[in-house]
């Protein structure tokens, strides 16, 4: 399907804008959190891990932007998905801040 494709040109894209683009539409038409997740691990560059964050919040993909958070030790990153979790109206993402706050 579509979001297979996107997918693909996601992970294989040298060129980063098209590679943005391709991540973009993958937030947009729903699919692919897994890829997403997958894509995010894969490319090391900040600008390809800001569009899959930014793909799952379009998605309101709290689950997987927590895994995400988790496995991520680069601060400014880390700052990056708890500013996108906290506009977003889920229990996940809502128990992960609290938890934050209480440490």
């Amino acid at each position: 399907g579509d979001s297979e494709g996107l997918a693909e040109i996601a992970r294989t894209e040298r060129d980063p804008e098209l590679r943005e683009a391709a991540i973009h539409s993958m937030g947009i038409t729903g699919g692919g959190g897994a890829a997403l997740k997958q894509i995010y691990l894969a490319h090391g560059d900040r600008q390809t891990r800001e569009a899959v964050i930014h793909a799952l919040f379009i998605q309101n993909n709290a689950k997987m932007m927590i895994e995400l958070f988790r496995a991520e030790q680069d601060k400014e990153m880390r700052r990056e998905i708890v500013r996108k979790l906290s506009l977003m109206s889920s229990p996940e993402a809502t128990d992960l801040l609290m938890k934050m706050l209480d440490q």
